[in-house]
């Protein structure tokens, strides 16, 4: 490919991402507004939902071994602060461990054999995200005793748009270039919170009725 080809590419490229950004970013606001509007609660009222799923990348040059943080990973993590939030009525002041979610997967009971197996697998990219995955894994996090289904399975509905957008990016992401089996995040988080803030324009914060705003780690 000849300089004038790759330098094409790359503009394409590049207003792709900034196109796909730009539609999450509405999608994020309109989930906080069907969300004020339907059950009158939105912890993330005035915040973006889906910076989530997006963290800086590390910066040291020397490290070896990276960390899984990338969007489907974080899509773990925020899905263990919600089932922690559900089960014990306040958020987790950082991202549970393997361990703690693999525990509260097994007390669930619907999860066979190892639950810090299956999360380690959906959070290192071991195991395909699928939608079923996925509400296992939800499922696995807000189940403690007597089980109100037809609320459990709202709440699994309502956190779709988040696997599909963790999926979207990472289909958006260039793999890392030293880091093999990551990707590169750097200028995704930044890019993001620049379109959501575009958006908000159109998309005044409603009364904040909920109290308990997610803690800073998953903004």
């Amino acid at each position: 490919m000849d300089d004038q080809s790759r330098f094409f590419l790359i503009k394409v490229l590049t207003r792709r991402a900034h196109m796909a950004l730009s539609f999450l970013a509405a999608v994020d606001h309109e989930i906080s507004r069907w969300d004020s509007r339907s059950v009158c609660i939105d912890a993330f009222n005035g915040l973006p939902r889906f910076a989530a799923l997006l963290l800086d990348p590390e910066m040291s040059r020397q490290r070896t071994r990276f960390r899984p943080d990338d969007p489907i990973a974080r899509l773990v993590d925020f899905v263990g602060a919600m089932g922690h939030r559900s089960r014990t009525g306040s958020w987790p002041v950082k991202p549970l461990s393997i361990e703690a979610m693999g525990a509260q997967a097994e007390l669930s009971g619907v999860v066979a054999g190892s639950g810090a197996r299956f999360v380690r697998g959906l959070r290192g990219g071991k195991h395909p995200m699928t939608r079923a995955a996925f509400h296992l894994l939800v499922r696995s996090q807000l189940t403690t005793g007597r089980i109100d289904m037809v609320a459990l399975q709202a709440m699994e509905d309502s956190l779709e748009p988040y696997v599909v957008a963790a999926h979207l990016l990472e289909l958006l992401m260039a793999p890392h270039k030293r880091a093999r089996g990551h990707l590169d995040r750097f200028g995704w988080r930044a890019a993001y919170l620049n379109w959501w803030e575009r958006a908000a324009v159109d998309y005044p914060p409603t009364q904040q009725l909920d109290g308990d705003p997610p803690p800073s780690w998953l903004c």
